[in-house]
Formats: structure tokens, sequence, C-alpha cells
């Protein structure tokens, strides 16, 4: 399952200790047990870290948790994230989103650069002392990144990250939560990645949106491709390396091949806030998403390698999953400026 460190695990409340707000009393009302002394290797779940972000929203009633000099309402991410849900593709679903946060807010600049096939995410904090040791800063890289990988559907890599900080003591922490090449010290924080992905269609319904919503921050903490989770773990396992299809064993077989018991497996998936079957299912969308990208393949195949016998059918599911049919999805992909 994955885990934070004891470093971001401590940076969280330190925005609302700057408002008054004890260690002590933080954790009381986030239900976590309070220790004496926490040791640099010790981790946290994603659950613990979830509760403890809730509560700092609601006592503080700022989704900025204390960072910032002027607080941020609670409601503004769901307001923001079905707004942008309604966007065409990625790159006006980012101004879109970038936008809203220019008008809640002048105390973060985040805008899109876009420089021939290269895309960059630009943040700019206007009281950076309000955030001494950089929890929130790179927690809004986290959000952008992880956002536009859960919008899209598929996992977007990330080619530079450029830090504002001087490289820190948990730099490895940062390498895990950004996978790339990092660059440290910079005048601006920066996410950089290839600029056609921008053409993405959004393809989360609004059930999805709202599940999403419901189980914030949990899902932005967890969704990067090698994250630790165990969901992670079997999606690896299980995504073909060459050309082949999909192949799902039962779950008794998958947790054989886990060394745990199935009844562990299903608990421990629990514990993530999901289960095989929706697993399965975000397998088949991921592939079914980076094979309808290649115009040469056939969507007959683009089903078959998905699991479906008839073409029929994959299509029906396939509308299900993002909104599209195979051919529009594809043909918005492909032809960005044509289908607006």
């Amino acid at each position: 399952m994955a885990s934070v460190s004891t470093h971001h695990f401590l940076a969280v409340m330190r925005g609302a200790q700057l408002k008054g707000w004890s260690r002590q009393n933080l954790l009381l009302e986030a239900g976590i047990p309070d220790q004496v002394d926490y040791c640099a290797e010790q981790r946290f779940t994603i659950h613990q870290m979830t509760r403890l972000t809730r509560t700092i929203w609601r006592v503080l009633d700022d989704e900025f948790m204390g960072f910032t000099k002027h607080p941020c309402k609670s409601g503004a991410f769901s307001f923001a994230l079905q707004t942008m849900r309604k966007s065409h593709n990625l790159h006006d679903a980012l101004l879109t989103g970038f936008e809203f946060y220019r008008l809640a807010a002048d105390d973060i600049a985040t805008q899109l650069i876009v420089e021939d096939d290269i895309a960059t995410i630009d943040i700019r904090f206007a009281y950076p002392e309000f955030d001494p040791q950089h929890y929130f800063e790179e927690f809004w890289m986290v959000i952008w990144h992880r956002l536009i990988s859960w919008l899209s559907g598929v996992r977007i890599p990330l080619r530079h990250v450029r830090f504002r900080q001087q490289q820190p003591a948990y730099k490895k922490e940062l390498h895990y939560m950004f996978p790339g090449k990092h660059d440290y010290g910079c005048e601006t924080s920066q996410l950089e990645f290839d600029a056609k992905y921008l053409a993405l269609p959004l393809v989360r319904s609004q059930k999805e949106t709202e599940l999403f919503l419901a189980r914030s921050p949990y899902n932005l903490l967890s969704i990067p491709g090698s994250d630790g989770t165990l969901q992670g773990e079997i999606m690896s396992q299980l995504t073909p390396t060459n050309a082949e299809p999909l192949c799902f064993p039962d779950i008794e077989e998958l947790a054989r091949t886990l060394n745990v018991s199935g009844t562990t497996l299903r608990r421990r998936l629990q514990e993530e806030s999901t289960n095989y079957t929706e697993i399965k299912t975000e397998l088949r969308r991921q592939l079914a998403y980076k094979m309808l990208s290649d115009a040469k393949v056939p969507i007959g195949k683009v089903a078959e390698a998905v699991g479906f016998s008839e073409t029929s059918a994959f299509g029906r599911a396939f509308k299900e999953w993002s909104g599209f049919t195979p051919r529009q999805y594809r043909s918005t992909l492909l032809n960005p400026a044509g289908s607006s």
C-alpha cells in the first residue's frame, strides 16, 4: 500500500500550526494517535494522510491549508474540477483551471507554457514565506500532474521537473512523487511534459468525478504509475509487455502470485478504495486509449486486445467509460482542431 514520509506527514500540519493549531489537536481531530518521537524512516498510510488533510481543510475552511496569505474557501477544488471536466481537451481544461484559481486568489500564479513540442506547467507562489518547507508547493504540483492524468485516463510521463527550493534531504521522496529529471534552485517550479498530451480528450463521467471528489485527496495521493500501491503492483503485473491481449487470472490465482490469500487481497484493495473489477476495467480502458491513438490499428483489433469478442460490445463499453465512441475518440485525438 502507498505510504507517506514522516517529513510530509509533519509538514502538512505546518500551515495550520502557524494559524494557532497544535499538532496534538490536529491529530486528535483527525483520529490519528500522536507520538513523542517521529523517526525519519517511519511511513504513514495514504488513509492517515487523507484524514489529516481533510481535517485541516475543515478546521481552517481553507483548501490551501494555511500555506498562503489568503485562504481558499472549501468547495473551490470541487467547483474547479466540475468546470474543467466540461472542457474539450486537456489544453482547455488546464486553461480553465488556472483561470479559476487566478480569479479565486492572488496567492498562486499557475500558467501553461507551450513551446514547440514541450508543455510546461509553471507555478509561482506570491508569498513563499507562508510555506517555508515547500509542502504546499509540492502538493500543488502533485495535484496538477495527477489531475490531468486522471481526467484523460492516460498516465502522463514527466520529462523534466524544476523546483524553486534547493535540493532537500528528502530528494528521493520527490523522485518517487515526480519520476523524471529534476533541477533545484530554479526561478519557478515547473512540470514539463510532451505537448502532444494536451490534445487528449477528457474521459471522466459525472459519476466518476463525484466519486473522485468524495475520495479526495486520496486519489491525488495515490494515482501515479509506480506508486507503491497494491493496485499499482497488480496493474504493472497484468499489463502486457508486448502487443498481446489482456489476460486476467481469477482473483484467487492472482492472490497466489502475490503470496497472499484471496481474502487478504480483497481486504487490501478495499483499503485502497478499489477492487479487482475496477482494476480490470481501468487496464482495459488504458490499453484502449493507447491503441486508439494509433490510426493504423483497426478498432476491431483494439476490441480484441482489451478482451471483447465483438466490436459492437467494445464500442458500448468504451462509450460508457469515456463518453465517446471509439471512432469519435480517435478523431478527437488525431484531429483536435477540427473536432471542436
